[in-house]
């Protein structure tokens, strides 16, 4: 069985994002990224198990941290472009490839402030299918 949060993972650090890699699940800054940079986190919000098939439907929280809000929002709608996009995907993952077949928004946009990290981020959930096997 496979990850299916390093799926997601992967799949955003393999597409065209300002984040490009500085994209984890419940990364929390500075450690090793630089405060007031471009950053995706993926944190698993639970999801329906499928009791009959090989596949993980996840629920997502995507935060998109930037330097000031307008960049943090403009970070998210390139994130929900790419869910807009997103068909049958394979996805290389540490153990092999995967199967991405969809990934959705879910809700719309939250603007917010980390007080910790002095910091912008723009929160919107997701749901994705994994397949659960390699291909």
């Amino acid at each position: 069985m496979i990850s299916a949060i390093e799926v997601i993972v992967q799949y955003f650090k393999s597409a065209s994002l300002p984040a490009n890699n500085q994209v984890a699940v419940k990364h929390r800054y500075p450690d090793p990224w630089l405060p007031n940079t471009a950053g995706i986190v993926v944190v698993p919000d639970g999801g329906t198990p499928n009791l009959y098939l090989p596949v993980q439907n996840l629920r997502l929280e995507i935060r998109c941290y930037e330097a000031n809000s307008y960049l943090a929002l403009t970070l998210l709608d390139q994130v929900m472009e790419l869910a807009r996009a997103t068909g049958r995907e394979q996805v290389i993952i540490s153990t092999g490839t995967a199967m991405l077949y969809n990934f959705y928004q879910e809700s719309g946009p939250s603007l917010l402030y980390d007080e910790d990290l002095n910091m912008d981020f723009a929160l919107a959930f997701f749901s994705a299918k994994v397949n659960e096997q390699l291909l």
